[in-house]
């Protein structure tokens, strides 16, 4: 089961409702309990009904209505894509019901607080708010119990601990049962199945899938619908059972438009390339991809809708000018035309006496000429076609390309190595930086570049590996065997270094396990390998370095990249392309 099934656990988490001794209340307080429970479905219209009601809490000072208000808007923060704002209502929250030693408001805070970490993929942090939350719950409080557990499932899940993240869920399952709560069960079934599809357990997996259909029916819930009709379509989609994804994404396209919400969109868009891609639409695919792209970079940051935009004009811009050019081809034809015309008119009017013997050769010359003509717009039809998709093709890598050369991971790692070294080696420090400053300029200086050369590349890649030796020390070992003769031939810009970059990422390196990385050379083929020694859990791991070469090399040769396991070693085999193309 692939990694995107992730999407599903943004919304799955369920809801951190209002009971106990806080719930008693007057009217307002259960119209406070009504906004919660329909603010996954309808954030819009109930924060502005929570902003209306803030306003009346304080000015009658309730301190507790305030507290459970700034909860509501902390949901519907969250379901329209804005994290951090969730994040500081929800503290401003917890720090009331604490002023106030009310725990109940308290857990809910925290419930909450570790949902919106979740969102923004940050699970320690997410774990450490429920397992707070959980020592200060009553253990009659079946309700806060069962989204505690179910929320600890999650945060494993998105780890890729997914039985440890099924133990969890079992945990929640008494608690539900005595709640009857349906679209609880459901989601939680959903969670299960989920988890199961990682592990690549099909039929458990469509099992609890059609099982969480079953109790959505019954709640009546549209987003449990949009999350358990989208890992349908996932699953089946995986399994190549085409029909059956097609049927469950278009109930997911359905609901998630009615929803309005940039995440379900987003995970429909996703899901619905994928499939398209199986059937083989990949025309159709690209016009989802850019979809995608578009409402990602809308959820992300303002940064990376920006990139996108710019690309989208580079995009526009390469479309008239290539309107541009062919207007000028057409004039050129035109004129040439207006010009033949006007030699034909006047050797008619000089030669009066082959008129009937000139008007059959022209009559002949005008049909060939018809017919060269309509064999030139064919082609230059067919030309121009061929160029706007490679160019569609070209900026959609170009974009790919970005947006996986720089890894928040490797930053954050090298920097804390940089501050390491500053404060006992300072001349490693200094070589450090160089090093570090090169690798992004030789970012900046290939990135524009369909194909570089094999030489070009590992000078990229050995400025890379330095810069990891300075981590790993002898713990990360190199061995270069490369023919001289092959330096010359090309591939793709940093596809060996994120080869490498892979490997480093996903073993383990210590002492008691160095890591080994042997480059070497076919007649055809760069092969890198590497002692296989994986990581049980892998941060900011997006699982998009490899689909990204085989995609460039796509475009470029025959051949395919070659990813596999060969006796407890893994095997990179990348195409050498022996002459430069455009």
């Amino acid at each position: 089961m692939k990694q995107p099934l992730r999407y599903a656990f943004l919304f799955l988490l369920i809801p951190f409702l209002f009971w106990g001794q806080i719930r008693k209340g007057d009217a307002f307080r259960n119209t406070i309990d009504s906004l919660n429970r329909v603010a996954f479905d309808a954030p819009g219209p109930v924060a502005k009904m929570a902003d209306s009601m803030l306003v009346i809490a304080r000015k009658k000072k309730r301190p507790i209505d305030v507290g459970l208000l700034l909860l509501v808007k902390g949901i519907t923060e969250t379901c329209m894509g804005n994290n951090e704002k969730a994040l500081r209502y929800h503290m401003k929250a917890y720090a009331l019901f604490d002023s106030l030693h009310i725990n109940e408001g308290k857990v809910f805070s925290l419930g909450n607080m570790a949902a919106v970490e979740l969102n923004m993929e940050n699970y320690p942090k997410a774990r450490n708010y429920l397992n707070r939350a959980l020592k200060i719950t009553s253990k009659s409080d079946f309700n806060n119990l069962k989204n505690i557990y179910v929320n600890l499932g999650v945060s494993y899940d998105h780890a890729g601990d997914h039985r440890k993240a099924i133990e969890y869920y079992k945990k929640a399952i008494p608690y539900m049962q005595q709640t009857e709560n349906y679209n609880s069960v459901a989601m939680n079934f959903h969670n299960m199945a989920v988890a199961y599809g990682e592990l690549n357990d099909f039929s458990n997996a469509e099992y609890y899938s059609l099982k969480a259909l079953e109790y959505q029916q019954k709640s009546g819930s549209m987003r449990t619908l949009a999350v358990v009709t989208l890992a349908l379509g996932d699953l089946y989609t995986d399994y190549n059972q085409l029909e059956k994804a097609e049927h469950y994404l278009d109930l997911a396209g359905k609901t998630a438009r009615a929803l309005k919400t940039p995440y379900y969109l987003q995970a429909y868009y996703e899901e619905y390339y994928d499939w398209l891609k199986k059937k083989g639409n990949y025309q159709k695919a690209v016009v989802y991809s850019d979809s995608l792209i578009t409402i990602t970079n809308t959820i992300n940051s303002e940064d990376k809708l920006q990139a996108t935009t710019e690309l989208e004009a580079r995009f526009e811009n390469s479309l008239k000018s290539k309107e541009i050019e062919l207007l000028k081809v057409q004039k050129k034809l035109q004129d040439t035309e207006m010009k033949r015309n006007e030699a034909w008119r006047y050797i008619l009017a000089l030669i009066t006496v082959l008129c009937l013997v000139l008007i059959f050769i022209l009559y002949r010359n005008y049909k060939l000429k018809q017919k060269a003509n309509q064999m030139l717009s064919q082609e230059k039809d067919a030309l121009a076609q061929q160029n706007l998709q490679l160019e569609n093709e070209n900026i959609l890598v170009q974009f790919e390309t970005l947006k996986n050369q720089v890894s928040p991971h490797f930053l954050f790692n090298s920097l804390n190595a940089l501050a390491s070294l500053i404060t006992t080696d300072q001349q490693k420090a200094l070589a450090f930086t160089n090093l570090f400053s090169k690798i992004f300029r030789n970012t900046l200086e290939l990135k524009d570049r369909h194909l570089i050369t094999l030489s070009e590349e590992l000078q990229h890649v050995n400025a890379y590996l330095q810069l990891q030796k300075m981590r790993f020390h002898d713990n990360l070992i190199i061995d270069i065997q490369i023919d001289s003769k092959v330096m010359a031939y090309f591939l793709p810009p940093f596809s060996l270094q994120m080869v490498i970059e892979n490997a480093v990422k996903h073993n383990v390196i210590s002492s008691e396990a160095p890591l080994f990385i042997s480059i070497s050379n076919t007649e055809d083929f760069l092969r890198i390998t590497n002692n296989l020694q994986q990581r049980n859990y892998v941060e900011d791991s997006t699982k998009t370095g490899l689909k990204n070469i085989i995609s460039r090399y796509k475009y470029i040769t025959a051949l395919r990249p070659v990813f596999e396991i060969r006796n407890d070693q893994f095997v990179v085999e990348l195409p050498i392309i022996k002459e430069e193309r455009e």
